[in-house]
């Protein structure tokens, strides 16, 4: 009886010690921060610049990447508009809105740089087009959210579209990732607003380290942009190969924010 009392008193105090475990288990796991949602983000593009000459003379300088003319991106069931909020990376995709679409310039090719080192070839000289631009920017370490107010860090931009039945990417990448082209440049995202510790307020501009300046203070700056087509392989579905169709100089300006 004496051993019977001895174990019930021993389990009952070994309960008792597991029960502000389990309580305290249960609280850290109720603490655990919950992962962040993508959130829905308005980009603007800008069309163009003007810049005053030592002249005072007043020229307007087009950017290769322009808008469709109908204002701010927003994110809706047909356009997505989002920082992610798993990686920080930045989507706007187009490509399946019937209302807006993307204007792509391609009137600034880099001699030698196409196809068997010849001529760079476009699939037009400048079009609207549907088009996903895509910035992953955790591929350099960066993360959107995270940037402190003024600072500016290097991110990768890939924009994809299609025309006349092909496939094409227009990359600037220099680094990482799956389609690295050395000779062109990353783009800066320079975060301009923090709220909370969060920034919420972004621009997106050409690094230009190897594009160099338009204009003479370099007040503006072009990156060296590769054009590839991506060519299906015949036998397996779904794979394609890229297909060296030059380099471009590309001028943009983007702005990005919540909402």
């Amino acid at each position: 009886m004496l051993k019977i009392r001895a174990f019930l008193t021993a389990l009952l105090i070994c309960w008792a010690l597991a029960i502000p475990a389990i309580t305290q288990q249960h609280q850290a796991a109720s603490q655990k921060p919950q992962p962040r949602a993508d959130l829905p983000v308005t980009a603007t593009i800008t069309d163009y610049t003007d810049v005053t000459d030592d002249t005072g003379a007043v020229q307007r300088i087009f950017m290769q990447i322009r808008s469709d003319g109908a204002g701010g991106y927003t994110n809706s069931s047909n356009l997505q508009s989002i920082i992610q909020g798993a990686s920080g990376n930045w989507y706007l995709v187009t490509a399946n809105s019937l209302t807006r679409h993307v204007f792509l310039d391609f009137s600034k090719p880099i001699a030698g740089t196409g196809p068997d080192g010849g001529a760079p070839v476009a699939p037009f000289n400048s079009a609207l087009i549907g088009a996903s631009l895509i910035s992953k920017c955790h591929l350099y370490n960066n993360d959107l959210f995270t940037i402190p107010a003024g600072t500016t860090v290097n991110c990768p931009l890939t924009i994809f579209f299609s025309d006349s039945g092909n496939d094409y990417l227009l990359q600037m990448n220099p680094v990482i990732g799956a389609y690295v082209f050395p000779e062109t440049d990353y783009v800066n995202f320079t975060c301009n607003q923090a709220a909370n510790g969060q920034c919420n307020n972004w621009t997106i501009e050409p690094n230009g380290a190897r594009g160099g300046c338009v204009t003479a203070d370099c007040s503006l700056k072009q990156n060296v942009a590769r054009l590839n087509k991506l060519v299906p392989i015949k036998g397996k579905s779904g794979s394609k190969i890229v297909v060296n169709q030059g380099d471009f100089y590309l001028t943009f300006s983007i702005s990005v924010t919540n909402p």
